[in-house]
């Protein structure tokens, strides 16, 4: 990313850094990932196969929020994720020579990526239960929902990879997978990221959130070459992983320091 953009962003919110009471926060999170290859889940793979089939991989994230006011907050810091394929075939019934339906199988993998992501959050509702203080709108519970937009870069880790693989009933079938080794086109990459969070205050304290999101990555990391045979027919798919995928991950907020509304270097 270009340095003069950053600073520009820099410059845009420093007048809003300046004018506000702003909170520091460390956010320590564990979510999941279901990562996919490019297109997976808009045709990728000429019938039988299907391009995509279900994995998870499990991570740890660390991200520094900064509330720049009660509605608009930033963050940015070191999250885990995975860069994703996988598959299903299923032979058609007028293929198949079993009685009862074709033989079906399947293998999906996800490889471990760090992420560096810079996150824009934007408070759209909130819901209040049980006023404890009406002057000072102090409540027993609260949830605010905030969406979330961003961009980052993303590195493989390694090149160990999770895999998952089901083994098909073949009966009178054959079926047969040729799964090439995994290329490394580029070891680090651009994603886009966009999501929601849900967060949960006690007494006006931040006590936990929940997030939902999606990745969308710009750059190809693995290239991974499919052959197949089913009953004497043949196809195959190139399989590009950019670290592209969903995920669902919960959180715990330590605040770290609030400045005050003069200078963003003072303790209150």
């Amino acid at each position: 990313m270009s340095l003069r953009y950053i600073a520009f962003g820099v410059f845009f919110l420093f007048p809003i850094i300046v004018k506000s009471q702003n909170k520091l926060y460390l956010d320590l999170k564990a979510g999941v990932d279901y990562g996919y290859a490019e297109g997976a889940h808009f045709g990728l793979g000429s019938r039988p196969l299907k391009g995509h089939k279900f994995i998870l991989q499990f991570y740890p994230s660390a991200l520094f929020r900064y509330q720049l006011s009660d509605k608009i907050s930033i963050a940015t810091g070191y999250s885990g994720g995975g860069a994703g394929y996988g598959y299903k075939l299923k032979i058609p019934d007028d293929v198949t020579h079993n009685e009862f339906g074709g033989a079906r199988a399947g293998n999906a993998s996800i490889v471990n990526l760090d992420r560096f992501p810079i996150l824009f959050n934007y408070q759209l509702k909130s819901y209040n239960f049980k006023p404890v203080n009406q002057e000072n709108l102090l409540y027993l519970y609260a949830i605010k929902l905030s969406i979330t937009g961003g961009i980052g870069a993303s590195r493989l880790h390694g090149f160990t990879n999770n895999k998952l693989s089901f083994g098909p009933v073949l009966l009178k079938d054959t079926l047969d997978f040729d799964e090439h080794d995994p290329v490394i086109i580029n070891k680090w990459g651009a994603y886009a990221h966009g999501g929601v969070t849900a967060r949960f205050y006690r007494l006006g304290k931040e006590r936990f959130n929940v997030s939902m999101y999606v990745n969308q990555g710009f750059t190809d990391l693995l290239h991974t070459q499919l052959d197949y045979t089913y009953n004497s027919r043949t196809g195959s798919q190139l399989f590009r992983s950019r670290g592209s995928g969903v995920g669902f991950a919960v959180g715990i907020p330590i605040l770290l320091k609030t400045f005050d509304s003069k200078s963003p270097m003072s303790s209150k």
